[in-house]
């Protein structure tokens, strides 16, 4: 029979075997991740340590973890400028190639503009109005979505580096759905007071404003699953949709 001095128990040793781990995790989601390594499953949460799921388990368990420890600059490494120079090249090569994926896009546009006088940014039949429409709304999408952006860069990229697929996607399914509220907050704040003052050119400010933050946090997702083959059809459907 669990009693709730067997569940403190319990929760004490897997507390002091996590301690072991040294695994600095850095929130209550990363201690899920680090319990579900050790084999522990929902139904452990439940009978042995008295929480509903691994997920519960992590939060309580976060705050009694210690901060991590910085090293005494006695113990750090020393690396010379010659081998440290290599792999800064190769990182540096790798980034360069990544962002070449994203040629594909640019190019993509001109061929379109070629074709059918539109792309994402830009349209022949466009006067000055239009155009200085279309590049605020292109700015504020980049500026309101790159926290969104990030988020899902740095949560998604820390997960999987610990092979934890499912839970890389909750939190990339949370950061994206918060940042797409965001986004609705933000455009209705912009777009209602616009048609209330004459409303020249609120749709198209807010037609280009959401397709867009939708495309940017898309592209984010896209990069941290490793599916960048997808930016360039992503960007086609985006230009056919706000056309």
């Amino acid at each position: 029979m669990v009693t709730p001095q067997n569940t403190a128990a319990n929760l004490l040793t897997a507390l002091a075997d996590l301690r072991e781990l040294e695994a600095d995790p850095f929130d209550g989601l990363a201690v899920t991740a680090l319990l579900e390594s050790t084999g522990l499953r929902d139904v452990d949460a439940r009978d042995r340590f008295g929480k509903p799921d691994l997920f519960a388990m992590g939060e309580a368990l976060y705050p009694e973890l210690p901060l991590p420890k910085a090293l005494p600059r006695s113990v750090l490494p020393t690396i010379s400028f010659r081998l440290a120079i290599g792999p800064a090249l190769r990182r540096f090569a790798t980034g360069y190639a990544t962002g070449l994926t994203y040629l594909g896009t640019v190019v993509a546009q001109i061929v379109i503009f070629m074709i059918l006088r539109y792309s994402l940014f830009a349209s022949s039949a466009f006067g000055i109005q239009q155009a200085t429409v279309v590049a605020m709304a292109t700015l504020a999408s980049l500026a309101v979505t790159s926290p969104t952006v990030q988020g899902v860069a740095r949560r998604g990229n820390s997960y999987l580096n610990l092979q934890n697929a499912h839970l890389a996607r909750a939190a990339m399914t949370q950061i994206s759905v918060a940042g797409l509220l965001v986004t609705c907050v933000v455009g209705a704040a912009v777009f209602v007071p616009w048609m209330l003052t004459g409303g020249v050119e609120a749709g198209r400010f807010f037609g280009y404003f959401s397709v867009l933050s939708v495309l940017w946090i898309a592209i984010a997702r896209a990069d941290v699953c490793k599916q960048r083959r997808w930016v360039s059809p992503l960007s086609v459907a985006a230009t056919l949709i706000v056309y």
